[in-house]
């Protein structure tokens, strides 16, 4: 009788331990993250998440997760510095609420580092938060302009709406009610000189929104043709204006370095700085603040 109960207790501690060993704990979920790459640093950026530090495994690409370096990284200087140049691959997990246990290593990101410093950075830290006012997005970046692409969740980028501002963050958006949001933001460098889209971030639209939505009229009869080589003339008719916005691009796709003008009626010449131009882009600004729509033209 003593044996049996013996081993009923080897059987329950056991059964108990591997419980306790298996079962996922309570806010223990892998997170979301990216790589951006800073000349011989790679930033982390975490997706959703609120903790205070995490840990990283890397090494060259391929290698077998637990040969790699790791690395306790803290949330307020999430950066991995002084990178040999190579193909690298990360793992991330983050720490278990209340306990010193982990989460499962998230699947490895792939990155590289060759020691340049791109001249159009990529936007970090991603945030949305609507309130009665409507949505204000907001990053952090180093460029001088940015482009946000939004739509509903799950569109295809170069489907969505287009933003660009001049600011890191922005309140333009149009917005349907009870509707799910992604927006994607990138760095504009002019001349056709983007960074890759980072996002989607999602955020939920209770009710509808428009901020005043244009309260002038978009620019018509656009027409621009070349003088020589490095200058453009430009002409196109609007009304109701405080000013206008205009860009010069090699792609259709959409507008790059902004320029403003009084202007409402007549020729001006423009130097590009660049001879591939090939589209002339437009837009009024309203008295209120608003803009309406870019209008663009085949440079002739």
């Amino acid at each position: 009788m003593k044996k049996f109960l013996f081993l009923l207790t080897v059987c329950i501690v056991q059964f108990s331990a591997c419980k306790k060993n298996t079962e996922k704990e309570e806010g223990c979920n892998s997170v979301s993250f990216n790589i951006i790459k800073e000349n011989v640093n790679a930033r982390i950026e975490l997706y959703g998440s609120d903790y205070t530090s995490f840990e990283v495994e890397y090494g060259t690409a391929g290698f077998k997760l637990g040969n790699g370096t790791k690395q306790t990284v803290l949330i307020t200087n999430p950066v991995i510095e002084n990178l040999t140049y190579g193909t690298y691959d990360i793992y991330l997990r983050v720490p278990c609420s209340g306990t010193s246990n982990y989460s499962d290593w998230s699947n490895p990101i792939q990155f590289v580092i060759d020691g340049t410093t791109s001249n159009c950075s990529e936007p970090r830290y991603l945030a949305a938060t609507i309130n009665s006012n409507g949505p204000y997005w907001n990053w952090s970046g180093d460029n001088d302009y940015y482009d946000i692409q939004y739509g509903p969740t799950g569109f295809k980028l170069g489907e969505g709406e287009l933003i660009r501002t001049n600011q890191r963050y922005t309140s333009e958006a149009v917005l349907s009610a009870n509707t799910t949001y992604d927006f994607y933001v990138r760095g504009n460098c002019g001349s056709d000189k983007f960074s890759k889209w980072v996002g989607p971030k999602s955020f939920f639209a209770p009710q509808s929104y428009n901020p005043g939505g244009a309260q002038c009229l978009m620019p018509t009869n656009l027409y621009a043709y070349r003088v020589n080589s490095m200058e453009i003339n430009f002409q196109f008719t609007a009304s109701g204006a405080l000013n206008y916005e205009y860009s010069f691009t090699a792609s259709s796709s959409s507008p790059g370095s902004i320029n403003s003008t009084t202007n409402t009626s007549g020729t001006v010449a423009i130097s590009t700085g660049s001879a591939s131009v090939s589209y002339f882009w437009v837009r009024s600004k309203c008295t209120n603040g608003s803009f309406t729509n870019w209008a663009k033209v085949q440079i002739q």
